[in-house]
């Protein structure tokens, strides 16, 4: 789901921007076997021109080689971030691939804008976590500036998956709950359920 899909579109794109670098067609990928690790990177897929092959009904990384079937002397290529959460390049190599792992994208803390900063001293209900990087990033914001710390203190951290909320744990945010439908559609679905007339 979204816990991994926000960066999987940006290697959706890494390759559609490489093709196109080398004066290829996207319709090189049509012979192509794709995995999609959840919707929004099979939206992405699709965008290309091309059908994902396999989507795990559960949206995590480590699912993919397993849907894939054998894999024994299969050549994959797997465009990931450059601090991947998962090793998935090492599951399909378990799995007899012989792959190709490249750095599509690398995350980068931005600084907190004045405007982001003033909403949060303003007060916030909830904190809503979509990855890793976003918990790490919040908890620097929460160090580095003592209202900014007291505001995400009062509020009630949402996390779209157990890996956001892992690193969350890690960075001293008291996660208030995980959403099981991990993407941004279920994220919104469990917080209106979970505050009904807010």
């Amino acid at each position: 789901g979204d816990e991994v899909d926000a960066g999987e579109r940006l290697a959706v794109a890494a390759v559609r921007g490489r093709l196109e670098a080398l004066g290829l067609s996207l319709d090189a990928l049509a012979a192509a076997r794709i995995a999609a690790v959840g919707p929004a990177t099979a939206a992405a897929v699709r965008e290309l021109g091309a059908e994902p092959a396999f989507v795990p009904d559960v949206h995590r990384a480590e699912e993919i080689p397993a849907g894939l079937g054998d894999l024994t002397g299969t050549r994959i290529l797997v465009p990931q971030a450059e601090a991947p959460a998962v090793d998935l390049a090492s599951l399909l190599r378990a799995g007899g691939a012989e792959v190709d792992a490249v750095v599509a994208y690398r995350t980068v803390a931005a600084d907190l804008s004045p405007e982001a900063r003033a909403a949060l001293v303003r007060g916030i209900d909830v904190l809503l976590l979509a990855s890793g990087s976003a918990a790490r990033a919040g908890a620097a914001a929460a160090r580095a500036h003592e209202d900014v710390r007291l505001a995400v203190e009062r509020a009630l951290v949402v996390c779209i998956g157990p890996r956001t909320a892992e690193t969350a744990r890690q960075v001293e945010f008291s996660v208030g709950f995980v959403v099981e439908e991990h993407t941004t559609e279920g994220l919104i679905r469990a917080l209106l359920a979970r505050l009904p007339g807010r």
